[in-house]
């Protein structure tokens, strides 16, 4: 069985992430913005390491996004476009 990490960094390999890291406290925080093209969804993952967090690094964890979530106006769509890259030999 897989563990918390490993979904945090194998799922959704077929999506487009954008990488973000939220500095909270002495919890660096790692998060992932992603863009599901097929089911023309986003969603935003998280994942905080280490065991025993306190209830307090969540409870800023989510005020952190509702900050930015009143700082910026979101649309209901978003495109996506694949590019196709070509390595020369």
């Amino acid at each position: 069985m897989a563990s918390i990490r490993e979904y945090f960094d194998a799922d959704f390999d077929y999506a487009a992430k954008i990488a973000l890291t939220v500095p909270l406290q002495d919890v660096p925080i790692e998060a992932k913005l992603v863009c599901d093209h097929s089911g023309l969804m986003a969603y935003l993952m998280c994942y905080v390491p280490g065991e025993n967090q306190s209830l307090s690094i969540f409870m800023q964890l989510i005020d952190s996004f509702n900050t930015v979530r009143r700082s910026l106006i979101l649309r209901e769509t978003f495109t996506f476009r694949r590019l196709a890259i070509s390595r020369a030999n």
